[in-house]
């Protein structure tokens, strides 16, 4: 089950509550940003200070398509998930699909939950051609979100990208769903 509400921006699955970030979720926002696990896979630092999150959700905060996760018996953030628009080189009109999650909640198949939820959203109420979701080569976490959710292979973009834990540079792979593709598994 997925509810979207266009007038209130949330959105409800079977397990969680999906809302636009607000300040009164700043500590629980630094908590996951901190953890050295989660930011360097999404491509930042982990944050160093409440200050450095704070700047960052407000940010957050003014995107219509950014959505704090919250497990539907508890109004803790503990990860987000995000529409954009693709700005990498040849995708230029396409839509983009990114999360982040903190740690403590990897393994339970809430990202994957989130982000069908901005499939539904992208293709039903959008009408979207395509959705793209890039993940770092050695992120296996996000390998297998994107795989639950239907994406298929569409590129590699060669290492120019740091990652913790590897020497050198490592490459983004680029996957996407379209909306036949996504018409399909419904």
């Amino acid at each position: 089950m997925i509810r979207i509400d266009i007038f209130s921006n949330t959105i409800e699955t079977d397990r969680l509550n999906l809302r636009n970030i607000e300040q009164k979720d700043l500590l629980a926002f630094n908590e996951y940003c901190s953890q050295p696990d989660v930011g360097p896979r999404a491509g930042w630092s982990p944050h160093s200070s409440l200050e450095e999150s704070k700047a960052l959700l407000d940010i957050f905060e003014r995107r219509n398509l950014y959505y704090g996760l919250f497990l539907k018996d508890e109004d803790k953030l503990f990860g987000a998930v995000e529409l954009m628009n693709c700005k990498r080189e040849g995708f230029e009109g396409d839509v983009e699909v990114g999360y982040v999650m903190s740690h403590d909640y990897w393994g339970h198949g809430y990202m994957a939950e989130a982000v069908m939820a901005m499939e539904k959203l992208a293709f039903e109420v959008f009408h979207i051609k395509r959705l793209l979701c890039g993940y770092f080569k050695p992120n296996l976490q996000s390998k297998r979100v994107g795989e639950k959710c239907g994406f298929r292979y569409l590129e590699t973009i060669s290492g120019d990208f740091d990652y913790p834990g590897e020497a050198g540079k490592v490459d983004l792979i680029l996957t996407s769903l379209n909306s036949e593709e996504y018409e399909k598994m419904i």
